[in-house]
């Protein structure tokens, strides 16, 4: 059976003045400004494979609690999302997006996975409300340094993504915190989480961190690569028994 066309999907919508949407437009590389009619609407699931610009009033969505764009070709976003005061969840995965719109700092989830060109500028940015987050697969290449960046996170994944260093901030972040660091260009820790209390799990699979502590034959390495070693091997001994590290 052939799949409702997306205009009669609003249309029915917009008729049954439904609070929740799921649209696929398939081909359509123009989208109109649909959203203006949907005042009550709390979550919205928008699937769009040929657009480029997403040009939608979301300052009119006052009651959006959550939003999951699967764009792939989309290259830039609106700055207007800070109007949607109830937006807890954000979801953005696998477009051409290069940098993080405004107005998402309120949100509890926030999932940017598979967007290999995305960068974010932390210097002005905190998330007070944030749970998780989510930057896998993304040229995202550091965390933030300030230690109130995140306050009730409690899952961060940056899995293959250009973090190199894991900030001294983070032994202060959330609670309960488990981190997903696995696949990226990471040799050291944050000898601060020694003394930490919040970190529950440290996922660091696939790391020339993971590499360097677990290697035997110290005599292959470098002077420098020694010593990251026995740092390294120092802070996992401290972490035994309050953290669960996963090296393999």
């Amino acid at each position: 059976m052939r799949p409702p066309d997306w205009r009669e999907q609003l249309r029915h919508a917009r008729e049954r003045g439904l609070t929740e949407l799921s649209l696929e437009v398939g081909e359509a590389r123009e989208l109109p400004d649909f959203v203006r009619d949907f005042p009550q609407l709390e979550s919205l699931h928008l699937t769009a494979p040929r657009l480029e610009r997403l040009q939608l009033s979301f300052e009119s969505l006052k009651r959006l609690r959550e939003l999951r764009l699967h764009l792939p070709l989309l290259r830039e976003l609106p700055n207007d999302f800070g109007q949607c005061r109830r937006l807890e969840q954000f979801a953005l995965r696998g477009s051409e997006l290069y940098t993080l719109p405004q107005g998402l700092e309120g949100v509890v989830r926030l999932e940017l996975c598979d967007n290999p060109n995305l960068r974010i500028n932390w210097a002005t940015r905190n998330f007070p409300r944030l749970e998780r987050l989510d930057l896998g697969n993304t040229l995202v290449h550091y965390l933030p340094e300030s230690p109130r960046a995140f306050p009730r996170l409690r899952n961060l994944a940056i899995m293959g993504s250009a973090v190199s260093v894991l900030p001294e901030s983070l032994s202060h972040w959330g609670e309960n915190l488990t981190v997903y660091a696995e696949n990226i260009p990471l040799v050291r820790l944050p000898v601060s989480l020694i003394k930490t209390s919040r970190l529950e799990n440290l996922f660091l699979r696939q790391t020339p961190f993971a590499r360097l502590v677990q290697c035997e034959e110290i005599q292959q390495l470098t002077v420098f690569e020694r010593r990251l070693r026995l740092e390294g091997r120092r802070i996992c001994r401290a972490l035994a028994g309050r953290v669960r590290v996963v090296l393999r």
